[in-house]
């Protein structure tokens, strides 16, 4: 089944015209999505208009998300299976490109984060499937829609099978820098985590693809799309190697600094 033309958040889909596409990297910074580009191995590529970085809004959400009012973030176990796969990397002495570590097409889930949307309602249409049927709405309510209000805590993971996580994380890096100021204790925790990710991008745009090494490369494993955090604990029992367990090392301290303001 083709995916609906609906707005990510809302879930709309009956006025084509009130929707807009919204390509997330394209306001980031420059030099940093050169520079990360360039160790996710697509180069100044990461900015541009591409499927993976593209998502359906209303165009009042469009206008909210360009002036980072909100964003949206890989859910808690994404983060951390990514982290878990570059410390991998930077153990091994090489590098993997974006497709390898989190594989494209695929559906990841996402999380709202709101910044500055004040004691907005967002009201969310309900939609329910059928293999053999077009989307209906519920049958109890032809207009049947739930509201979710601030911090919107119980709004529900959001997925598109064609947004990945690095453009994600990209754009997320960006919107919680410019509200750092406004930051909760459970968004310092994000925070912490994007910019551990965003470090050991730095590290290994310094290494060699993987299979331009002598060494033999650990066995790949792959990003889980399903939610369910794992626990934070099994980033940092990891073993480091000698090469270059300081930089994997050093990492994880940060992130433990960073994490503990929250307690």
């Amino acid at each position: 089944m083709a995916e609906r033309i609906a707005c990510l958040i809302t879930n709309e889909d009956s006025i084509r015209e009130a929707l807009a596409m919204c390509y997330i990297t394209v306001d980031c910074d420059r030099q940093e999505s050169q520079d990360l580009g360039n160790s996710w191995h697509l180069g100044s590529s990461a900015q541009q208009k591409r499927a993976e970085n593209t998502v359906i809004l209303r165009r009042d959400w469009h206008v909210t998300f360009v002036r980072k009012l909100w964003t949206l973030v890989p859910v808690k176990d994404t983060l951390t299976s990514i982290i878990l796969q570059l410390l991998k990397c930077t153990e091994g002495g090489f590098n993997r490109a974006w497709d390898v570590i989190c594989a494209p097409k695929q559906a990841y889930f996402y999380q709202l984060v709101s910044f500055k949307l004040g004691n907005l309602a967002i009201i969310r249409i309900e939609e329910f499937y059928s293999a053999n049927q077009h989307p209906r709405r519920s049958s109890r309510n032809e207009s049947c829609g739930t509201f979710y209000y601030s911090p919107y805590t119980d709004f529900p993971k959001l997925t598109s099978s064609q947004l990945h996580p690095y453009f994600v994380i990209l754009t997320a890096l960006s919107a919680f820098r410019a509200n750092e100021g406004i930051l909760t204790p459970g968004q310092v925790e994000t925070y912490a985590l994007l910019k551990m990710i965003r470090d050991l991008w730095y590290q290994l745009a310094k290494l060699p693809l993987e299979g331009q090494v002598g060494t033999q490369a650990p066995a790949e494993e792959t990003v889980p799309h399903s939610e369910g955090s794992k626990d934070m604990s099994v980033v940092f029992s990891q073993k480091r190697s000698k090469a270059s367990g300081s930089q994997a090392e050093s990492a994880s301290k940060r992130l433990k600094r960073m994490s503990s303001t929250v307690d």
